[in-house]
């Protein structure tokens, strides 16, 4: 299990975009992340930054080159509103030459879409099944378990490192919270990617997300092999829109 689940990338040029991206694009650019050995627990991570540094991460962000969604996705259509808007998005499963299964989703989505989450199921076949996007909009009460979830892993996290400034053995703090305790139950077949923001009072994002996974990814032939997801986001500053990509692998032999 991997507790830095997520890594950010650092922006290495000194162009800024204008006020009105930045206030548009309140998201920055979330970086290539891998994980190996994804558990049902422990898999989050949490953002504060200030705008000024979003807009300069933004920079980043804006040297990605987009396509169109059909050209950028490949695989099976999958369809699903965010904002009310129908969005197209590509789904692919496949099984590479070291019996490694890979299932990915890509979607061009608008910039301003924050919170969602995407949940795969390895048990099924017809792709419209194994992949759903699911928003605030369209789920709020699994948002809210979530937003609960997270403000409940921040309290312990907080205690834990306190107790360990303190001297306390490793072996005596307190456990992280279980999502089911808050509502957030998956089959051990599924995946569950997350993501949303929050603006505070004082201008600054909050930001959490993370990945809560079934044991389908380390039982059976997965057992002892290397198994993780890869993420990203790349936004175009162009055409008001972003990139998501999503994608688990895991050993099938």
């Amino acid at each position: 299990m991997f507790e830095e689940f997520f890594a950010h990338c650092k922006p290495t040029d000194e162009v800024k975009p204008s006020k009105k991206r930045v206030n548009k694009n309140i998201a920055a650019v979330r970086s290539l992340i891998e994980t190996e050995g994804i558990s049902m627990t422990e898999t989050k991570r949490k953002i504060r930054i200030k705008p000024l540094i979003i807009a300069a991460a933004a920079v980043v962000a804006s040297m990605a080159t987009l396509f169109t969604v059909n050209a950028s996705t490949g695989g099976e259509l999958v369809r699903f509103f965010i904002g009310g808007k129908e969005i197209e998005g590509g789904y692919q499963d496949y099984i590479d030459d070291d019996g490694y299964r890979h299932m990915a989703f890509d979607a061009i989505v608008p910039v301003e879409a924050l919170n969602y989450a995407v949940i795969f199921d390895s048990d099924v076949a017809d792709f419209e099944e194994a992949v759903r996007v699911v928003t605030d909009e369209s789920d709020p009460e699994l948002f809210e378990n979530l937003r609960q979830y997270s403000a409940a892993q921040d309290e312990i996290i907080r205690e834990r490192e306190a107790l360990m400034e303190a001297g306390v053995d490793k072996a005596e703090l307190p456990e992280l919270p279980s999502p089911t305790e808050f509502g957030i139950v998956f089959k051990d077949s599924e995946l569950c990617y997350w993501n949303f923001y929050e603006v505070l009072e004082d201008g600054n994002t909050h930001g959490y997300g993370g990945c809560i996974a079934g044991s389908f990814m380390e039982t059976g032939a997965a057992e002892d092999h290397r198994r993780g997801t890869k993420a990203s986001e790349h936004q175009n500053y162009d055409s008001d829109t972003k990139r998501f990509h999503l994608e688990l692998y895991y050993y099938v032999g």
